[in-house]
Formats: C-alpha cells, structure tokens, sequence
C-alpha cells in the first residue's frame, strides 16, 4: 500500500520502529522516507493512543482515539485536540453508508488469535486437573512462524526478503493436527460431551468459529443440550451458536419472542443462559456486545449457584470481547500476550494469575490481532488504503462542505474534531463529559439504579435538567448509554440516555424511589421532550463508575438512523436462516406506499414482519384485537381499532395503496367493494366465494386485481400444481416430430395443517392454534370427485365416513412413509380440471383431499353425530355451566326431538340408578348412542369415550369439571371454544407442521411428485409461515408491478387466484428463502395403488 501511494506521487513518511513486523528497510525499499520527524506531513496515521505531546497543532491524525464514549481517561487527549485544533478521525467512525457497519477494523483476528490461544490455556488448566488432552499441542498464536508460507515472503524489485513471520497458516495446521489426535484418541470421559458456547454475531464470533471448525464437531441446538450426554462421542468436540432467544425469554412465557422488541425493551425480559446453557457449557467463547441496559450471560452469583450444581460445566472463558464485569461479570481484568490467562476461584471470588486447575481459566488479552500482526495489517491496510489518497489530499482549511464532498461520506462522518471543537455528530462527547469522580464509597447505603429515558433530549434540553435534579438531590451519575437518532416503537429520530445513579441514602435524605420518582415527573411534564422513562432491571454496580466508564458505555450509533444494530447474540449460521427477513428498505430510492391490513390474528405476524422491510411500505393494521395488533406491530405500523362489521370500511382504504384481509372470508365482500370503488388491489388467503365471483365484472371494471387463494391451501398447492403442469406442458409444445405426446390423465393432492408427531398427544391426533370453526365446518362439505373417470358425491353429513381415505402408498412411494395418515376429501375437486388447464378428456382422476392423523375422522363424527357440530339450530350454553351438565342437556333435547337417525334404546335416564351400580349416565347414554348410530365396533366406541375423558375432561362432574367460558347461542360454537381450551400447543417445545403433497399421473407411467414438509420454529409456527408469507410476497409483488396485470390467463384483472405459473413461479422462488421449499421427484408406477382405500 506504501508503494502504490508512492507511485500516485503522495510522499510518505515512517517513523522507526524495531517492534514492527515489517521492518524500516522494507518501507525504504518501498519509497518511504523513514525519519523521527514526522512534523511536514499534512495527514498523520497511528493505530492505538498517540501522546498528547506528540500532537502537532493544526494537523489530522487518524487511530484508536478511544474518545467516542467519553473516556475519562482520554479526555485530556480530546482537550489536547482542542486547543492545537487538530482535526482528529478514528477508525471505529469509518462505517459503509448502507449498511452502518465498521469497514476497517481487526474483529476477525481477534476470534482468530483467540482461540487458538486459548486451546493453549485450556490444555495447561486441564493438565493441572490431571488431565493431559490434545489440547497441549497447540501453542499461542504468537508463537508461530514459518518459512514455507508463500504469503511470509514479499518481493520488492524481485528480490526476496525472509523473516521470521508469524503465521496464521501454520496455527491452522497445528490446530488441524491437534483435530486429528481428538479424532484418534478422544477427550476424558469425566468431561462428559466436550461443548464450545459462541455467543455474538459479528467478524470476532465468526473468526473464533473459523478455527473451531478445523477441529472434528459438531453443531447442535440450544434446546438439545440437555440430553446430548445420552448420547455423544468423546472423538470430536461440539459446539453450539447462540441466538438472543437463547439468552432471554419473555417474563410473559407465552409471549412470542421478537428481537428488534427485546432490544427496545429488555426490561421485559429475563435471563436464561444460566439454567439453559451454562450448565452444559465447557467452554465459553464470549464475542457480544454488551451493555447495562441488558442481563449479563453469567452474573457472580449464578457462576457460584453453578459450581455448585455443575462442578464440571464452564470449564474456560475465552473473552474475545473483552470487557471487566460486562456480560461475564467474573471477568476481574484483561491480560496481555505474555501472560494471556488467569484462573477465576469461584468460592472466594478471586482472580490468580497462576494456573492451577481449580477455578475457571479465563482469557481475556486485549490485543489480540498482534498475535497474528502480518495478517492482521495486511487485512486491515487494505480496508483501509480506499481511503488514504482521499485523506492525504484532503484540506483541512477548507469548509466542512467542502471537506465533505473531497473525503466521501465514509471519512466524513468519522471525522470527531475540527477547528477546535467536536463535529455535530459527536456533540454529545459534551454531555458524556459532565460526569465527575465518584465520592461515595462502597456502603450498604449507597443504592444504585440504571434508568432508560427516550425522548427528544437534545432539542428539548431535558437532558441537561435530568443531569442537574440528580446532582442537586446530592445523587452521582455515570452515563452508560447515549445515542441520538434512535427510532422507537413510540418515536422517530429520539435520543436515547442510559444512565447509572449512586445515592447515598441516610436519615432525612431523600430515597431512590423518591429521585426516581421527580424525574419521572420531569418527563411527564415536558411535552417538547416527548420522554419516557424506565427503570432498568440489569447491570447496576454501586460505586465503581469511575473505574469502568470506557468499558460499561456502549458504542455510539450517532451516523445511524435506525435503532442501534448491535447484536446480543448471533442467529444459528451454517444454513441459510429461514426466519431472516432481508430488509430492503431504502427511504432514498424507493417509492413509499401505504398497506392496509385487516386482522391480527394467527397469520398476521409473518405478513407484518415481510411487509415492514421488504419496500418503503408503511402499514396499518386494523384490528378489532388491539393488544395482539400491538404485539405483532413495529415501528413501521399504525394499529387502529376497527371492526369490519361495524365500522365504515371506505376512508380507510381510501387512503392506502394496497389492502390485504387477513379475516375470515366472509368479512372480505365489503372490503373488496371499496377496493374496486377505490381502485386499489387487494390480496386474500381464502377461497373464492360465490359472493366474490360475484364481484368479478366490477372489479375488472375498476381496474383491479383482488388476487385470492394466496396462501397455504389455497395457495401453495396451487402453485405448485401448476408449475408442474406447465412443465409437463411447455416440453410436448417442443415435440413436433410425431413421437407421442405425454397426457396428463390424473391429478391428486394432499394437505394437512397437524400437530408435529410428538405434539400429536390426543385422540384426535390434531390441535389448534387459531379458532376451530374452519376445521369443524369444513367436516360437513359436500365433496366431489373422480376416480377411473367416474364422479363420485359425498354428502356433508356423511363426509367423516364415505369422504374419508387411508393414505396407503407403500413406503416406496410414500414420501414419508413413518406418518400414518388419513385423507378427507376436499370440496369439489373436478372444478380444478378447468383452473389448471387441464384436457378433462384426458383426465380420469381428480382429487384434492386434507390431511390427517389416522383415527381424526372418526374422532369428530363421533361429535358430530352427539350433535356437538350444529351450527344451523339455536340451543343455548350457559357462561359457567358444566360441560358434563350442558352435554346431557343436549342428548336430552335430541332424544325428545327425535334427532338422532336411530333412537338410543332409553329415553330416559335415571341418574340414582346409574350410582347404585357405579356407572356414569352420560357415557352410558354416548355408549347407547354410539351403538345405534354409528358403525363402529365396540372397542371404537371404547376410545372415543376414552376421548371425551382424557382429552375434553367432559365427565368430569365436580371439582375440576370443564365449564363453559362463554354464553353461545349455537352448540358449535361453545364446542369451538372447548377444543380451543383443550386441544391447543400448550407448552413451548411443541410445535406445528404442515404437510403438502401434489401428484400428477401420465400416460407414459409416471407420477411427478411435488411435496412440502414445515415443521414450525420459536419464531414462526408452521401454518402462520406457510400462509403468511406466500400472501405477503404477492403483496409486494403487485405493489412493485412484478406480478403484470397482462400475465393472467382468461383475463388479466378482477377476481383472481395463483394458478397462473408466472404467478407462482415468481412466489414459490421468494418462499424458499423463508423455509417453504418444495421437494420434488418422479415415479414410475401404476396409478391403480394410488386409488383411494
């Protein structure tokens, strides 16, 4: 880089140094001019601190300034800086414009060194516990050199100069040697599972993985740690990432976890890594950022709690961050190359230097990247060369706007001084700066709290009065946090102020409480300042701020306009992470629009989340659930209280771009009305209803496309269907020489919404997570479809028996073969030979069914022939009265209106004699019904009352009896509100899955196989993704005009679904980026076993 500016006629100037690894000759060689006096130049470029006393008045220095955070111990420098009107620019300042993220910094060697160091220490610390491992043979990073690596040699003017190089390259073959006698030999046994915890998301963690990876592993999941010592090798090492999800949970279990929410309000949040982590941790390797407003990974006294449960956990810290009593609180002090570790004693809470295997070994070398210094400043000299011939040739006498335009917005906004006084975006190093020594010493009355005020601080002026009532109660404070141009839930381009206070609270002295309780007032009482104020619950350490300033305050985001990106925890890398949403915002380039949707109900938060990032798009959500609308929101949403069935729908949509309803489909016709009266398109996951075919001629009047069937079923099935017929379709438009053409002749399809295997714990073998109208009705469709070209009906009321099917492919050609499944027709399947565009001359099979666990079926005809599914006939449930009571109620209605096919043997049933003989009337009356009205065998019988006990707790009399919740005029729904109760994901590991299988038969005697399994996640369950972001994606689709109105096929507006290929081509390849991704195969087979059974 020396030569390259020499050779662009830039004069450069070196000062002599023996410690350097590229030594003084060969900067001469490459043009420099090696002299102590470096006074001539115009740009001066250091690394770490430069003395006050080396400052040469009006010059530009660019380092490690280690000012930013209002240092205390480096504000003489900035005063310095001041008063010689340097004009001072530092490295952590020099960010990409886009992305807000350090360009030139030296956070991978840092992962790099470490770790290949602290693999040293941790061989010495299990020695010294009698345990001589693999370990051993790896040396500090420092320490290795070698002259056979082609990049430890540099030729100037062809000639070769060798030296002794540290090398990254032969560290890596240590550590792959050291891989292989693991591999051979194995780690101790007493260790259990040998397990590295990372935790962080930035270049330090990645470098750290970069090594690990060289050893044989394994990657495993947080929540699979506590059973993996049933079952593991002692020949390889494991290793688990992180996620913020990891570390936190909501204080509100059932809450779903959102990150961007945790990192507004930790407060609301608890620690976890301790109980779900830690105790399977062998070895911490900490690269987070970290500061007070959130919990640490491992206070003191959960590192105690711990050695005493888990004696063999947390083995070593290796603290690549490095930061005293941040998120590891027993990290005592740093330490340096020569001696990189001490030993943490937990019982006496002490830090030894010496290593003697009985505490926690813990590396904490604060300058890591000088381990390995030639790759180090290769790396970081070429990040940083883009910018010197700017720098060398900038003016500093100039205006800023000048200076602006010349050095590019990069350097620009890295520059913190100029012409005596801090640029405007490090204004508030001033305020930082009002802190004073601490006074109080450590008593059990000095009391300590961290609030959190956002607000407009800075225009308004609070922050200062904030500052002077806490002085003037006699109270010290120590600010933690301070960053401007955050963007809030409740606010735009606020401030925010993280603060510690220490009060020494003595008789007749006004208490914490009271002091936290005036400031409050203060915010109230501003309206300028818009603030709020919140107690933090984290992080709080009594008088000792004077000692830990640079350590305990975060990095500044002054350049940034979003929330400050800093990441706790990284999430899982290695795959591609499904629930990643690229945000695609750009306020700039983009045009902004305005979404509209209806509901915040199961799906929404998928569609919320997509939608908020995928343009400049800003939503409204309109909800007649105004919490759950709020909890699914950010920053990018407006909730609005509304009711489609009650409030006026037209000014609403009027005033946005696009409309999405997220209700039920009877709620879309007056929304679609006003979107066709209006002009604006609109997008549904339902079916198209008669009413909405109804709307067809208006809307292709209006200009409209109102796109349906965008979601699961309808939705994917669709897409995927087509883009296989039109595969098969597009190849015979090829063939014009005669050879036989191939016929589609059958088509089948299967989907299902179930509980995932081991969810599957009822009788019904389903579970909801959303209202079970849908499901209940659905089970009385009439059904149509055709088999070997003959049509066959099945009326509603007989669905649950003629319309079911058993799923009996044979495990060759079951794609998953271990799930025993049932098949319940679907509607009118023959109408999909017309939608897909299909020869129905050709065609002899036709069937679209849903999926279920064998014995559902059953399961709910047994209810509906109780009566349970009425939904046309009123018959009034109680608020508070027993299920037991309400359900003979209603025998004894049918039986005296004669309801039931055939009558059960009694019509009365005397409670007093049932109790002689210990029997129960209710089941006998079921078990009389059952008989006389179904077709089942007594052991069926058996089970569905078996059902009815265990899974609906319904024969339950007294104590403990289910009670209706709610008055219900219909049967239906108080049996809605039941299964709701009792047959919902109850606790957090279960989880969802979705299952969709298409098939599609030919005359040349193959099958083409399209099919989807989605299991759901802690972000997402399987249904809300497979729903949500199909709908989403074709949102932003039309909004982008990607999806043409010319592309349709019949007609190119009004009433549409997905079927058209250039429709769900383009969907399905955004889906796959979420975790939809369809499999696909084919086989050759005789379409006779595919019949349904």
């Amino acid at each position: 880089e020396v030569k390259k500016l020499v050779d662009r006629n830039i004069r450069v100037l070196i000062e002599p140094c023996e410690r350097r690894v590229f030594k003084d000759i060969d900067y001469e060689k490459a043009g420099a001019i090696v002299t102590n006096d470096l006074s001539p130049s115009s740009f001066i470029i250091g690394v770490k601190d430069i003395p006050s006393s080396k400052l040469f008045a009006k010059h530009s220095y660019l380092n490690f300034a280690h000012v930013i955070k209002g240092q205390p111990q480096n504000m003489p420098f900035l005063d310095e800086c001041f008063a010689k009107q340097i004009r001072l620019f530092d490295y952590e300042c020099i960010k990409d414009a886009q992305t807000k993220l350090r360009t030139v910094a030296f956070g991978r060697f840092a992962g790099l060194a470490g770790m290949v160091t602290g693999m040293r220490g941790l061989g010495e610390h299990l020695l010294a516990q009698g345990c001589a491992t693999p370990f051993l043979n790896i040396s500090s990073t420092y320490m290795y050199h070698s002259l056979h690596d082609s990049r430890l040699c540099h030729s100037i003017s062809q000639h070769l100069v060798y030296d002794m190089y540290h090398s990254l390259h032969e560290a890596q073959q240590q550590m792959m040697k050291m891989g292989e006698m693991i591999e051979k030999y194995g780690l101790p046994p007493k260790y259990g599972p040998f397990v590295f915890t990372f935790t962080g998301a930035g270049n330090v963690t990645n470098g750290a993985l970069e090594i690990f990876k060289l050893l044989p592993h394994e990657f495993v999941l947080a929540e699979d740690l506590p059973k993996l010592h049933k079952n593991y090798s002692p020949h390889k090492v494991y290793g688990v990432r992180c996620t913020t999800q990891d570390i936190v949970h909501h204080k509100q279990k059932q809450a779903q976890f959102e990150e961007q929410h945790y990192f507004e309000y930790p407060e609301e949040y608890e620690p976890v890594f301790h109980r779900q982590i830690a105790p399977y941790t062998s070895v911490l390797v900490n690269g987070m950022y970290w500061d007070h407003r959130y919990p640490r990974l491992l206070t003191i006294e959960q590192t105690k709690q711990l050695h005493v449960l888990r004696p063999q956990a947390m083995l070593a810290l290796f603290d690549i961050s490095c930061d005293p009593e941040g998120a590891v609180e027993f990290l005592k002090k740093t330490t340096n190359t020569d001696q990189p570790f001490f030993t943490y004693h937990v019982d006496s809470d002490e830090a030894i230097d010496a290593m003697d295997g009985d505490g926690i070994l813990v590396l904490a070398v604060d300058s890591l990247p000088a381990e390995l210094p030639k790759d180090s400043s290769e790396y970081f000299s070429k990040c940083l060369f883009p910018f010197l011939e700017r720098l060398a040739t900038s003016d500093s006498n100039v205006s800023l706007e000048q200076q602006a335009e010349h050095l590019g917005t990069e350097m620009y906004n890295a520059m913190i001084t100029w012409n005596g006084e801090l640029t405007k975006n490090f204004k508030y190093i001033q305020a930082l700066r009002r802190e004073h020594s601490s006074k109080l010493t450590d008593s059990d009355n000095v009391k300590s709290e961290i609030l959190k005020i956002d607000g407009h601080l800075f225009d308004s002026g609070i922050i200062n009065q904030v500052l002077d009532l806490i002085e003037a109660h006699g109270a010290e404070y120590t600010i933690l946090t301070l960053h401007s141009k955050v963007n809030t839930r409740e606010l735009q381009t606020a401030s925010r102020l993280v603060v510690q206070i220490d009060l020494m609270e003595e008789e007749g002295s006004i208490t914490m409480e009271e002091l936290r309780n005036k400031l409050e007032t203060l915010c109230e009482l501003h309206p300028k300042a818009a603030a709020k104020l919140i107690k933090l619950p984290f992080g709080a350490k009594h008088a000792r701020k004077a000692h830990h300033v640079e350590h305990a305050a975060a990095t500044h985001q002054i350049a940034s306009t979003e929330t400050d990106s800093k990441v706790l925890a990284s999430r899982r890398s290695g795959a591609k992470n499904k629930n990643f949403i690229a945000n695609e915002r750009d306020e700039d380039r983009k045009p902004h629009r305005n979404i509209l949707i209806f509901g915040s109900g199961f799906v929404s938060k998928p569609v919320i989340d997509y939608l908020s990032l995928s343009g400049n798009n800003h939503l409204t959500v309109a909800s007649n659930d105004v919490e759950a609308a709020k909890a699914l929101s950010n920053r990018y949403c407006t909730v609005l209280e509304f009711d489609v069935t009650r409030d006026e729908v037209d000014p609403l949509v009027a005033q946005h771009d696009i409309v999405v309803s997220l209700l039920p489909a009877t709620m879309h016709i007056p929304i679609a009305k006003s979107c066709i009266k209006y002009g604006k398109d609109m997008a549904t996951a339902s079916y198209i209803s008669e009413d909405m075919r109804q709307l067809n001629q208006a809307a292709v009047k209006s200009k409209i496309v109102v796109l349906n069937e965008c979601g699961l079923d309808p939705g994917l099935d669709h897409m995927s269907a087509v883009k296989i017929i039109h595969d098969i379709q597009e190849r015979n438009a090829d063939i014009r020489d005669g050879r036989e053409k191939e016929v589609i002749t059958g088509f089948a399809s299967y989907c299902g919404g179930l509980p995932a295997p081991e969810s599957a714990n009822n009788a019904f073998g389903y579970k909801f997570s959303w209202s079970p109208i849908g499901v209940l009705r659905a089970s009385g469709n009439d059904a149509l479809y055709m088999v070997d070209g003959k049509l066959q009906k099945v009326a509603g009321e007989q669905l649950l028996v003629d319309g079911v099917g058993r799923y009996t492919l044979g495990k060759q050609s079951n794609p998953y073969p271990s799930l025993n499944l049932e098949h319940l027709a679907n509607r009118d399947s023959t109408k999909y030979i017309d939608k897909y565009q299909l020869n129905k001359h050709d065609i002899k099979n036709m069937y679209r069914g849903t999926l279920r666990y064998d014995g559902f079926s059953d399961m709910l005809y047994g209810c509906r022939v109780l009566g349970l599914l009425d939904d046309k006939h009123q018959f009034r449930a109680k608020k508070g009265e027993k299920w037991y009571d309400f359900l003979r109620k209603l025998i004894d209605h049918h039986i005296l209106n004669h309801s039931y096919k055939n009558a059960p043997v009694r019509t009365h049933y005397d409670d007093s004699e049932f109790e002689e003989k210990g029997q129960d009337p209710l089941q006998y009356m079921i078990e009389d019904i059952m008989m006389k009205n179904t077709p089942w065998s007594p052991e069926q019988i058996a089970l569905f009352l078996q059902c009815l006990d265990n899974d609906l707790n319904i024969f339950q009399r007294n104590n403990g009896g289910e009670c209706i919740q709610n008055n219900h005029d219909l049967v239906i729904n108080a049996f809605c509100e039941l299964l709701e109760s009792k047959l919902c994901f109850d606790h957090v590991d279960e989880r969802d899955m979705v299952l969709l299988i298409n098939r599609i038969s030919t005359n040349k005697n193959k099958i083409y196989e399209s099919s989807l399994l989605v299991y759901g996640d802690e972000v997402y369950s399987a249904m809300a993704r497979t729903v949500g972001f199909p709908i989403a994606i074709a949102t932003q689709f039309l909004l982008n005009g990607e999806i043409s109105k010319e592309s349709f096929h019949h007609q190119n507006i009004g009433i549409l679904d997905a079927t058209d290929p250039s429709i769900a081509n383009q969907i399905l390849d955004k889906c796959e980026q979420h975790g939809i991704a369809f499999k696909s195969r084919v086989i050759a087979a005789n379409y006779e076993k595919y019949k349904m059974h």
